[in-house]
């Protein structure tokens, strides 16, 4: 019986009653957009035809013990959006979701034949999102949503390195102290 003491308690504890991102494995051998991943060197011989396109636009995810947040903007057309997640995403989860944001933003201005860039500094969310195998629900969520603007643009996602000295790039305090309140 001393056993069962071990468990009391555990039933109303947060974190055991919290969703699990995780999916059964799924295919998807249909995605209409491209991941780029140039490296540093690449970037500063490239950075004009890498930052060429109709629309750019710059997704981040940020995470501190209290909470996590994720952002876009886009400098034209301006746009700034910023969300708070739980405190106990994960920074994949909060990069993830900063790119289906976008995606859905995308999605809701109904663009047409354009040429999109979406801008990310991590590599894991851009991989995850570019594999044909899908084990995340948040990843196969964004996937759906790129998918959608993918069919009528051309959709680029490009990683960025941290710290190349482009103003545009996502304010991490400005997400941080968003996503916060």
């Amino acid at each position: 019986m001393e056993h069962n003491r071990m468990l009391e308690g555990t039933e109303s504890h947060s974190v055991l009653g919290m969703v699990s991102d995780g999916l059964p494995a799924r295919i998807n051998l249909d995605l209409p957009y491209n991941i780029l991943l140039p490296g540093r060197d690449e970037w500063e011989r490239n950075r004009t035809d890498l930052l060429r396109a109709d629309s750019c636009w710059y997704t981040d995810g940020s995470k501190t013990p209290e909470s996590a947040g994720a952002g876009v903007y886009s400098r034209r057309p301006r746009v700034e959006i910023a969300d708070s997640l739980s405190h106990y995403a994960t920074i994949f989860q909060a990069e993830i979701h900063a790119i289906e944001l976008c995606g859905r933003e995308l999605e809701n201005r109904g663009l047409n034949r354009r040429s999109i860039k979406i801008f990310s500094d991590s590599q894991a969310a851009l991989k995850a999102l570019g594999s044909y195998r899908c084990i995340s629900k948040a990843a196969w969520n964004c996937q759906q949503t790129l998918s959608g603007v993918g069919r009528t643009n051309t959709l680029t996602l490009v990683w960025i390195p941290g710290h190349v000295g482009l103003e545009v790039f996502l304010r991490k305090d400005q997400i941080k102290s968003e996503s916060s309140n």
